[in-house]
């Protein structure tokens, strides 16, 4: 009876220690995030937001083949301040091309600063995103949109956890829309100012906890500092981005670990693959580094 119950005991100890091993490296990892070099400096930031420049502008035939109104406002937004006409100019070359699309898309306020007319029930047949309808809820405050089951259950802050607990970038696009809420006064606004505080802390949290530098850590970091919490941003998280940014210029949405080769490596989303520079994170990545420079240089006198 004994030797019989020994394999089992052994796998008890093999699956104890692999979880032991585990969390230390979590740990690891984890501590890695948060605290160790923090140093760079504005004229690293403008390094950064350069090279991404000339990233999305060596790409330029490609992205303008991306119909994500939310990367190309970002783009707008991110050259603006500090004034970057290259990258303007890039995005009213998009805003040219696609003006008859966008000027009959619910998503024309975000390309021609327009609030779009929409037709509820084809929105409705057609959207199937509830983060999509939650965002152009907030650029048009349709009333009747707003009675969908879809919105009223992103308006609590429990949502995300309760509804999509596994997808990471849940809780900044929940923060987006209800900020597309607020510029627009759509909704209750105390509800909205004190889901949006709750969630700008859950994402402090989550970027605390979730080191993979990749896409949505760009977005955390954004988020942050479109709400004004510059003092949420650790120097370090910062320092880090910088460190991910590719030779191209570009981010991606892949963090490396363990070379598999010449050009291929083995990271998190458990796939080997080679690095290679995305629009969705690079967009977002410009944006941010825009940002960080526009806090960092003096105000002009008004």
């Amino acid at each position: 009876m004994k030797k019989k119950f020994l394999p089992i005991k052994r796998l008890v100890k093999f699956l104890i220690s692999s979880a032991i091993f585990l969390i230390i490296i979590a740990i690891l990892f984890i501590l890695n995030n948060n605290y160790g070099d923090t140093r760079y400096s504005i004229e690293d930031l403008k390094l950064a937001r350069q090279a991404s420049a000339n990233w999305l502008l060596t790409n330029q035939d490609i992205i303008l083949q991306e119909h994500n109104a939310i990367l190309w406002w970002m783009l707008k937004q991110g050259s603006q301040q500090p004034h970057d006409d290259k990258v303007l100019n890039l995005f009213n070359e998009y805003k040219k091309v696609n003006f008859d699309f966008y000027s009959r898309s619910p998503w024309s306020y975000l390309i021609l600063d327009v609030r779009p007319q929409i037709d509820i029930n084809a929105l409705l047949t057609e959207e199937k995103r509830d983060d999509n309808l939650l965002f152009i809820y907030g650029m048009t405050c349709h009333s009747l949109l707003g009675q969908e089951p879809a919105i009223k259950k992103q308006l609590d802050q429990r949502f995300c956890a309760n509804q999509q607990p596994v997808l990471p970038a849940c809780t900044t696009h929940q923060l987006l829309g209800i900020q597309f809420m607020q510029e627009n006064n759509c909704g209750d606004k105390e509800q909205n100012a004190m889901v949006s505080e709750i969630l700008l802390k859950t994402i402090k949290t989550q970027l605390t906890l979730d080191f993979r530098v990749v896409d949505v850590y760009l977005q955390r970091n954004l988020m942050l500092a479109k709400s004004g919490k510059f003092e949420s941003i650790r120097k370090r998280w910062i320092k880090r981005i910088l460190n991910a940014q590719l030779r191209d210029g570009g981010w991606q949405d892949f963090q490396p670990l363990i070379p598999v080769n010449n050009t291929q490596y083995f990271g998190f989303r458990f796939a080997i693959r080679e690095n290679r520079s995305s629009f969705h994170a690079t967009a977002q990545g410009y944006w941010l580094m825009s940002m960080l420079i526009a806090a960092h240089e003096p105000k002009a006198d008004s």
